[in-house]
């Protein structure tokens, strides 16, 4: 099964985790200045490197850029309506269990 097919399973997951990972991380060292950090850091200096590899994405592909960011904010609408379907759901299930919990004491006492 694939995501585009309906079925929604653990490598789709997967796959929308690294792609929504990567758009904000795109997205907020897009927004970060070079000029800030110290090059003599060897982290730093990684995030620069990333920083660069974004930035030359975006500017390269950005068909493909705009396509992940849509796609992360579709399935992360998508995500928090499932969530909050569960919610509910475990919330009525809570209803019911604590009915059947009363009728329970009562036939009991």
């Amino acid at each position: 099964m694939s995501l585009f097919d309906g079925d929604f399973d653990i490598e789709d997951a997967t796959i929308l985790g690294g792609i929504a990972g990567f758009a904000e991380e795109s997205l907020r060292e897009e927004n970060r200045d070079l000029s800030e950090l110290d090059p003599s850091e060897e982290s730093v200096k990684s995030e620069a490197d990333k920083e660069i590899s974004l930035r030359r994405l975006r500017s390269t592909e950005p068909a493909l850029f705009e396509y992940i960011v849509k796609l992360v904010v579709k399935h992360r609408k998508a995500w928090a309506e499932q969530r909050r379907q569960r919610e509910l759901e475990a919330e009525q299930v809570s209803h019911e269990i604590e009915a059947m919990e009363k009728t329970e004491s009562k036939l009991k006492g």
